[in-house]
């Protein structure tokens, strides 16, 4: 019987499951994910975090207690970087160590993903650490081959907006607006920790963009007027897209969805307010940035919303495209 590995459904799962789980199953794996966040799930993690960990982590905490016992081996890695010259958040970095203070019955599997030495060196890294799971050192480069054509076709569907599965408008017409919605994939598309903000969007008729389908090439001409280079990958993604969106005119407004305790996306709200604005001050886009935590409620982020979008008709009818 094949030995069972859970992938918690948070964080990093929205870029790289697709990745881990042909890795795994070439090494006769099991791959068991966590169902999708639920309350449950934020009830369960906001308990065992700590009170100024980000609603992500805590959610990832409840991710991980919900595969407790369920499988043989929990899947954390360290993600110490995904390219050269730039880090990702700290809690990435830290997590493993954070989910082993939660003293689950289930064994981690923690190996550290370091792209500072290149793509090169991390498919040695990757091949070494199939060995250590049983495969040889000859099926090993196959394996390493099988994941990152996976990973590099879910690539492709998210710049295709593919995984953005939306409903029609209630009305049945779309409302002729695009609002970028920027933030992390793992609140964006966490339904409930998003409270389902693209679905609102998109029924009513509003043309819906995300930073997944921004290209990196777009993203580096985006920031290159920024005055301070962002050291951290995600949230130089989130701000290249704003910019992008922005400059090219693509959007009648954005909304910035950010976790409340978030460090690096605190540091970044200054430079999306920049991103938004022209040389003279005056904003270029609406922007509206929406915080959340475990207490965010359903009734104040829709008021929000229909505030935000009442505002953007009104600019609209004052100023057609």
């Amino acid at each position: 019987m094949a030995r069972t590995i859970g992938i918690p459904h948070g964080l990093l799962f929205y870029r790289y499951y697709p990745m881990w789980k042909a890795f795994f199953e070439a090494l006769d794996y099991e791959v068991v994910p966590s169902h999708p966040t639920s309350k449950r799930t934020v009830r369960l993690g906001t308990r065992l975090g700590d009170n100024e960990l980000c609603l992500p982590v805590k959610v990832f905490f409840g991710h991980c207690y919900e595969l407790d016992a369920e499988v043989d081996v929990i899947f954390v890695p360290r993600v110490v970087a995904v390219e050269k010259k730039r880090y990702t958040c700290p809690k990435l970095l830290g997590l493993p160590d954070m989910v082993r203070s939660l003293e689950l019955e289930t064994d981690l599997l923690a190996p550290t993903i370091d792209l500072r030495k290149g793509r090169r060196q991390f498919r040695r890294d990757v091949e070494a650490f199939a060995v250590e799971l049983g495969a040889s050192r000859r099926e090993a480069p196959s394996i390493v081959r099988t994941a990152m054509r996976a990973l590099d076709a879910h690539e492709e569907r998210l710049r295709a907006g593919e995984h953005l599965v939306l409903p029609e408008p209630k009305d049945g017409k779309p409302s002729g607006m695009t609002v970028g919605v920027a933030g992390h994939p793992y609140i964006i598309y966490d339904n409930q920790i998003s409270l389902d903000l693209i679905r609102r969007l998109a029924e009513r008729g509003i043309e819906v963009l995300v930073p997944e389908t921004v290209t990196h090439p777009e993203v580096d001409r985006a920031v290159r007027d920024v005055p301070k280079d962002i050291f951290w990958t995600y949230e130089r993604e989130v701000v290249g897209s704003i910019k992008h969106w922005v400059d090219s005119d693509a959007v009648d407004g954005v909304i910035y969805v950010m976790s409340f305790a978030c460090g690096p996306d605190s540091f970044m709200h200054t430079v999306v307010e920049d991103a938004v604005r022209d040389q003279d001050g005056e904003r270029k886009a609406a922007l509206m940035t929406l915080v959340v935590d475990e207490h965010s409620g359903e009734a104040g982020m829709v008021t929000r919303l229909e505030a935000f979008l009442d505002m953007l008709e009104r600019r609209k009818a004052v100023v057609p495209a």
